[in-house]
């Protein structure tokens, strides 16, 4: 089956970046979170001059089967620049954070746009229950 791509309100919501260096942070919800093995939600665009510091993912009520992994990919092409979290077990409550799996924001920074995406793996998840994020951010400015 062909890969499903969903954008979460969060995608429309523009990023608040002042002064270069100064962090934001951006919060997300999908309400009805369900979809098959490789279906994609798009979470957060980037812009040029972004960089993602941290991301969190809150598992608030527990979903039947699957697994979700955050990752950042160029929204040019979809190429995967970096794992933001490990495989996040979805029938278990609780927060992860992108520091549980060592990602450390990449340097020099890339000068082109990236998407946040969540990924489904492991399994069909059909109990349609919310799931939370959050984003934190840096204005670096471009080259």
């Amino acid at each position: 089956m062909a890969k499903v791509v969903k954008q979460a309100a969060s995608y429309k919501t523009p990023l608040y970046n002042g002064t270069h260096g100064n962090l934001s942070v951006q919060c997300g919800e999908v309400k009805s979170f369900f979809g098959a093995v490789g279906d994609v939600y798009e979470l957060f665009e980037l812009g040029v001059g972004v960089r993602l510091i941290e991301a969190k993912v809150s598992i608030p009520a527990a979903l039947s089967g699957g697994k979700v992994q955050l990752q950042l990919v160029k929204s040019e092409d979809g190429s995967k620049v970096a794992d933001i979290t490990g495989e996040i077990d979805l029938a278990a409550t609780g927060i992860t954070t992108s520091d549980d799996n060592g990602y450390f924001p990449n340097l020099p920074d890339l000068q082109e746009e990236l998407i946040v995406q969540a990924v489904i793996s492991g399994a069909t998840v059909t109990s349609g229950k919310a799931i939370q994020y959050q984003i934190y951010t840096q204005s670096v400015g471009n080259a």
